[in-house]
């Protein structure tokens, strides 16, 4: 780098010139690629950020049941979810019969599949592994 005012070389890192003290400016890089590189760099981090908003919304979306104004199968309770079966049938079931496991009672129901009857049963990880089997 040098000094501006006199010509004298000063080493980078300093703020001043040796010679004659004047202060010393870094020397900005000027150039449309550097301009246009950090335009695209900010309008990508802007797009990511817009793409993995709207696949959050998508993702929600799909996996919000509506409620329906149908007796539950298991407890009779109003509103339910209607849950098409594996044979294509629907089963309505409430809110709080699909939070719990309906064969130990115990735990929070993760699974659910279509029993015999063509009804939507919820189940904990420990009993879905037992009725796999």
């Amino acid at each position: 780098m040098f000094c501006r005012k006199c010509g004298t070389k000063a080493n980078d890192g300093i703020n001043f010139c040796p010679n004659c003290g004047n202060a010393l400016k870094k020397e900005k890089k000027t150039g449309t690629a550097v301009g246009i590189s950090d335009f695209f760099r900010k309008l990508s981090k802007k797009y990511i950020i817009v793409g993995i908003f709207i696949i959050g919304v998508t993702v929600f979306a799909f996996n919000f049941k509506k409620t329906v104004n149908k007796a539950c199968v298991w407890c009779g309770d109003k509103p339910s979810v209607e849950y098409k079966t594996s044979k294509g049938g629907k089963s309505y079931v409430c809110k709080d019969c699909s939070k719990t496991c309906m064969l130990c009672s115990k735990r929070p129901a993760k699974h659910h599949y279509t029993n015999m009857l063509e009804t939507e049963v919820f189940v904990c990880n420990k009993c879905y592994k037992q009725v796999k089997e």
